[in-house]
């Protein structure tokens, strides 16, 4: 649902650009390497390639589920996201990746694809502080309160119940 309401919302306030970008893409999705997974690997960067697309430039280059990805044109991967950067740099262009496969180090070569983006623009209306904050904050005061004597009235259950406790323990204990 939230995901709907944002969706709706930006359509709201993005609007088409008036040119597309070329981008490059292999079809992949990665994920950075946790600091036990680089232990294991005995290395200190690469991205785990966890999705490869059915006809892709990857899947088409050799590129596998497991892979771990260290270099791209020579350029260390450290980060998913200094990958995806490479990708969309190198539309169209024949690249070699070093990947990481069951222990052994590979060397793959493969063209990167293309794809057409179009760029758009979000309008963000100016924000004006301190009035806009204040707005907010008063916006939200009825709850907080609300919220505040919800807790007080269940901390007072509370206390009434390990009174309660007490007082139980209490008597099993003179018997």
């Amino acid at each position: 649902m939230n995901i709907l309401i944002s969706l709706l919302a930006l359509s709201l306030i993005a609007t088409p650009g008036d040119k597309t970008e070329i981008r490059g893409w292999l079809g992949i999705e990665v994920d950075n390497l946790s600091t036990a997974v680089r232990n294991a690997l005995n290395t200190d960067y690469g991205v785990m390639v966890v999705y490869v697309s059915r006809e892709s430039p990857a899947e088409k280059g050799g590129l596998e589920v497991g892979d771990v990805i260290l270099d791209f044109n020579g350029e260390k991967i450290f980060e998913r996201e200094d990958l995806e950067y490479l990708i969309r740099r190198n539309p169209d262009k024949k690249v070699g990746l070093t990947v990481l496969r069951k222990s052994e180090k590979k060397r793959l070569t493969m063209e990167v694809g293309s794809m057409e983006y179009e760029d758009y623009w979000i309008k963000i209306p100016p924000l004006r502080l301190p009035e806009d904050l204040e707005r907010a904050l008063r916006s939200l005061k009825p709850k907080w309160d609300e919220e505040m004597d919800n807790m007080k009235r269940q901390i007072k259950r509370l206390e009434q119940q390990i009174d309660s406790l007490r007082k139980e323990l209490e008597k099993k204990t003179k018997l």
